[in-house]
């Protein structure tokens, strides 16, 4: 799992990298010198300016909001699945009073 820096840690870098773009001769040249004086990849930062960007709408793509409400809805719609087929077998065993075979049990 990647390890989650602190949002104002974020922000900061981010910031240096502005503060460092007049310097370098390319974006990602600034990128890599803040990088390294942070202690992080460059390719770190070179995600959050992207996803910056596409939170602010500079940029296309899915803004953090949207890649959290995707992920709350597929763990609702796994629980939902996982609870109507505890409801179906339930209603066979009643039926049939046959043990229900699920592979979830």
């Amino acid at each position: 799992m990647p390890r989650q820096y602190p949002q104002q840690f974020r922000e900061r870098a981010l910031h240096m990298v502005e503060e460092s773009l007049h310097k370098q001769k390319c974006e990602f040249a600034a990128m890599k010198k803040v990088a390294t004086r942070l202690g992080i990849f460059p390719e770190v930062i070179r995600r959050w300016k992207r996803q910056s960007e596409v939170n602010s709408g500079l940029r296309l793509g899915l803004s953090a909001q949207e890649h959290d409400e995707i992920r709350r809805l597929r763990r609702e719609r796994a629980e939902l699945r996982r609870a109507r087929v505890k409801c179906d077998c339930e209603k066979r065993v009643s039926v049939s009073h046959e043990p229900c075979l699920d592979a979830s049990q």
